[in-house]
């Protein structure tokens, strides 16, 4: 724009200098959202995002639109240790139900059992009224069993092997654990012992009132020689 004289001095843009709605789609720079910094992480439940209602742009909190996803809450890799355990920083009131997947689990002892015990004094003491049952199916012949067992554990098959080229992998789904109602559960478990290979499905019972706070993974004799565990929070 051409003047007389001298130039005005410059003033910064105000919001009374623009009239309501008349910045359009046009006016923005493309890059108007890649251009900034990246989150990098799963938004928390206050991040907002800004959506269009029948054309009427609104906010809204990502808690509305994240149900029914995992979470990833711990990751952790067992290297000779005795047992797994997922105490009350991890297992707390924010979930109800939990997703364990433990892979790649290979026992210190041959013919090892897979075993979760759980507690509600942060692993001071373990529940001694869990009862679990189970099926397999030979992934090499048509033999098929049953188990159960009651006690301070649950089982999620027997007969897993103690070297690289056997172990187990599982999978535990835990609802209700911070529930103050009895919890039941349910598994899948796919292991090798020797030269047959067994795919075990189950469901188990805690028996108590208490919220769970606690549990730990472990087998019914000697260390894990490894396992990659991780747990899942669900969210509802």
């Amino acid at each position: 724009m051409s003047y007389i004289g001298r130039q005005p001095t410059a003033a910064a843009l105000t919001a009374s200098d623009i009239t309501d709605g008349i910045v359009s789609n046009a006016k923005l720079a493309q890059d108007i959202i890649s251009a900034d910094t990246a989150l990098g992480a799963e938004p928390a439940d206050t991040d907002e995002f800004l959506v269009s209602d029948a054309g009427t742009l609104k906010r809204m909190d990502y808690s509305h639109i994240k149900g029914g996803s995992w979470v990833k809450l711990s990751s952790q890799t067992a290297d000779d240790d005795a047992a797994i355990t997922f105490d009350n920083t991890i297992i707390t009131s924010s979930y109800k139900h939990y997703i364990l997947i433990a892979d790649g689990a290979i026992p210190a002892t041959d013919g090892a059992e897979a075993y979760i015990s759980f507690s509600t004094d942060n692993g001071s003491g373990y529940a001694n009224d869990c009862n679990s049952a189970r099926t397999y199916l030979s992934l090499e012949s048509a033999a098929t069993g049953f188990e159960r067992n009651n006690g301070d554990f649950i089982s999620l098959g027997s007969d897993i092997g103690d070297d690289a080229a056997r172990g187990g992998s599982y999978i535990v789904e835990m609802p209700n654990l911070t529930s103050t109602n009895y919890k039941w559960g349910s598994f899948r478990t796919t292991s090798k012992h020797i030269s047959v290979s067994y795919y075990w499905t189950g469901g188990f019972s805690i028996n108590i009132t208490g919220v769970i706070n606690n549990f730990k993974f472990y087998f019914s004799t000697g260390n894990i020689t490894k396992a990659n565990i991780t747990l899942y929070g669900v969210v509802t």
